[in-house]
């Protein structure tokens, strides 16, 4: 991580997705490089890698991180988001007010054909937000993003100016 910060990138799996299926779309020629960038992956809650004392081997039982009532409340209400593929229900299901909430530089990477999460809200989520937007229209629906890497990932690199 640079000093002041500003080469981080929060990368977020896709539903049911892991940092392990992450990993190859990640170098050089990946969307991210982590030699110029400092890559955080984020495994999705609740997929039995990243959200509990008793199956993380860094970090097991008490070396775990303290975390609060208001940390779970919190968690709680994003993963219902997340579960109702809603980033805007925090927000009383404004996708106005959730975008206002944006303090990062954003591009949105959708895949047409995704069938288990509906990629009409987030295209137009970045339009809200007049944020760039790669379109993959290949036929691998959820993994689109891994079937269509050689198209979208420099579009990304050239996105985060790597």
């Amino acid at each position: 991580m640079n000093d002041d910060k500003s080469n981080v990138v929060l990368w977020p799996t896709w539903l049911t997705g892991s940092s392990k299926q992450l990993i190859p779309l990640t170098g050089p020629d990946g969307y991210v490089d982590p030699t110029h960038f400092f890559v955080i992956l984020v495994d999705a809650l609740g997929n039995g890698i990243s959200s509990s004392p008793s199956n993380s081997s860094v970090q097991p039982r008490m070396n775990f991180p303290v975390f609060t009532v208001r940390d779970m409340v919190n968690w709680l209400r994003q993963l219902q988001a997340l579960m109702a593929h809603n980033i805007a229900s925090p927000f009383g299901d404004s996708l106005e007010e959730a975008a206002r909430q944006v303090k990062a530089k954003l591009m949105v990477v959708v895949a047409t054909q995704d069938h288990m999460s509906n990629p009409s809200p987030a295209m137009e989520f970045a339009g809200i937000l007049h944020a760039p937007m790669v379109q993959l229209t290949g036929e691998c629906g959820h993994l689109e993003t891994g079937c269509d890497k050689a198209v979208a990932a420099p579009k990304v690199r050239e996105f985060i100016g790597q």
